[in-house]
């Protein structure tokens, strides 16, 4: 029992000297120096190699505030569209590259504005940093960016715009626009066929998604500038989709017989005209324009089957668009308006 109460004892006394020691620790800057090494000032070297690195964005994954893994929700108009496809392609390749995390998703088909509202919604409930999305709706989706904003969720549109006196209305907002100024990609495209075609004659529009401004704004660019000596006869949606657009035309052959121009909105439909076309024996009788510049389309262009399409940057405005929600995350000040370019791909028969 002796022997158990000087144990005891000696213990407390370890005890009482290592809180006697600690009392007698450096305090204040004296004591941060104790409890830390003495950081080595960073030679020239250091300090280019930390700017190449900002430069590179190396560290543009990483939230700045919180050192966490950044994950940015991203939603296109249509899961199988080679367009959309290309975009998805090069997000997934810059946010590999960036340390990002990336959730990528898009609905069935272009008119599926309740899926994709959905798409949003789960963006919104699982807390993703940022929202980058191409709208199905110039309306239907503003109450759900609405809801982005309320959650502190910063919003990037790509490829189409939005009602911005609705959205205002409802009081919501974007940060950024990136993508195709799409009454000039129309402009160009109409520019080209009235230089080469003075002479006019019928023509029909497919368009886009109803309710789509993209597809209002390209028509009427393209159409804008056409002269008198062309005759619009008829303008029809065909949704963005290749089927659609080839029993459209082949209601336009029936109804005009001399019909000699087709303007899509979008490739899909451009290659629905030439099927329709091709079918009706009239194939080097009707030029046909698209806008996208898909691959099979400028393959189509270079065989000659499609006359010409307005070629637009998919991949440039999914990585720009990516660049913004980042540069918002990190505080810095973006445009409102970010416009990738377009170019001309015209059939080698039809080329100046």
């Amino acid at each position: 029992m002796k022997k158990m109460i000087a144990l005891l004892l000696a213990l407390l006394l370890g005890f009482s000297c290592m809180a006697c020691s600690a009392e007698k620790a450096p305090a204040g800057d004296d004591a941060a120096k104790t409890d830390q090494p003495e950081e080595t000032p960073k030679t020239e070297d250091d300090k280019n190699a930390d700017e190449q690195k900002k430069a590179d964005g190396g560290d543009s994954g990483v939230d700045a505030a919180s050192g966490e893994k950044l994950t940015i929700g991203f939603a296109t108009k249509g899961m199988f569209s080679p367009f959309f496809g290309k975009m998805e392609v090069a997000a997934k390749e810059y946010c590999q590259e960036k340390g990002i995390e990336l959730v990528f998703q898009a609905p069935d088909v272009e008119t599926n504005v309740t899926r994709q509202i959905e798409i949003l919604e789960n963006f919104i409930v699982s807390g993703v940093d940022a929202i980058v999305f191409a709208p199905c709706d110039d309306i239907m989706l503003n109450s759900t960016i609405k809801k982005a904003n309320d959650a502190g969720i910063p919003v990037v549109l790509t490829n189409d715009t939005l009602n911005d006196e609705d959205l205002e209305a409802q009081g919501g907002s974007y940060y950024s626009y990136v993508g195709t100024a799409q009454y000039d990609a129309g402009k160009l495209g109409g520019e080209w066929l009235a230089k080469k075609f003075p002479e006019g004659g019928q023509i029909a529009t497919l368009g886009l998604v109803e309710g789509v401004s993209a597809g209002v704004d390209r028509v009427n660019g393209f159409m804008d500038q056409l002269p008198d000596t062309f005759e619009y006869v008829s303008h029809q949606p065909a949704d963005a989709e290749r089927s659609k657009a080839y029993n459209v035309t082949q209601d336009f052959l029936t109804a005009y017989p001399d019909l000699k121009f087709v303007f899509a909105a979008c490739d899909e439909m451009a290659l629905g005209a030439v099927e329709a076309i091709e079918e009706a024996g009239k194939s080097g009788e009707i030029i046909v324009v698209g806008l996208d510049g898909n691959d099979d389309a400028v393959e189509a262009v270079e065989a000659g089957r499609l006359s010409a399409t307005i070629v637009q940057d998919p991949a440039g405005m999914a990585t720009t668009a990516l660049d913004t929600a980042i540069a918002v995350l990190n505080g810095e000040e973006v445009e409102k308006t970010i416009y990738t370019p377009c170019t001309m791909a015209i059939s080698p028969e039809l080329a100046d």
